[in-house]
């Protein structure tokens, strides 16, 4: 589907579920506050509900060899969630291309935009969002725990 230097990135299917749930795992371990669910939460999922998941969306997984080291994922009412890259990885652009390829994804669709939301603290992630022409609307939302998440909405 795409390259970036040294990582190949395609969609996940249903047979790539083992390698979807240890990613995500990961990323929760790594920022639990960046994330909606927890990793308490998600380590509990039958294999059917990681199954489930790669028939409902569109997830991309960056693989370098044959380690999974960064995810997005597209759901069909244009929505991107689950965004992570592998601390070593990032600054590399690999966040960057992993939401490039799922902006192509949306407008072949036909969506009018893309919607994310990023938990309040969440720098890196709000910076490269707003470098991929995504604009905080200001709506806000609670999380859990006291966290709350903002809104932002690209164009297609």
């Amino acid at each position: 589907m795409g390259r970036d230097d040294r990582f190949e990135i395609r969609q996940a299917l249903v047979a790539d579920w083992q390698a979807s749930k240890a990613i995500r795992l990961r990323a929760l371990a790594d920022a639990p506050n960046a994330f909606l669910s927890t990793l308490e939460r998600e380590q509990e999922f039958e294999d059917a509900v990681w199954r489930s998941r790669l028939e409902s969306s569109h997830q991309l997984i960056a693989w370098l060899r044959d380690e999974p080291v960064g995810t997005v994922t597209g759901l069909p009412r244009g929505e991107m969630v689950a965004m992570w890259v592998a601390p070593e990885h990032r600054r590399a652009g690999l966040g960057a291309r992993l939401v490039a390829i799922l902006l192509e994804w949306a407008r072949a669709r036909g969506l009018p935009e893309l919607r994310t939301w990023v938990a309040d603290g969440n720098e890196a992630a709000l910076r490269l969002y707003e470098r991929m022409g995504f604009a905080l609307t200001g709506e806000v939302a609670p999380m859990r725990d006291g966290l709350i998440e903002r809104l932002l909405i690209r164009a297609l």
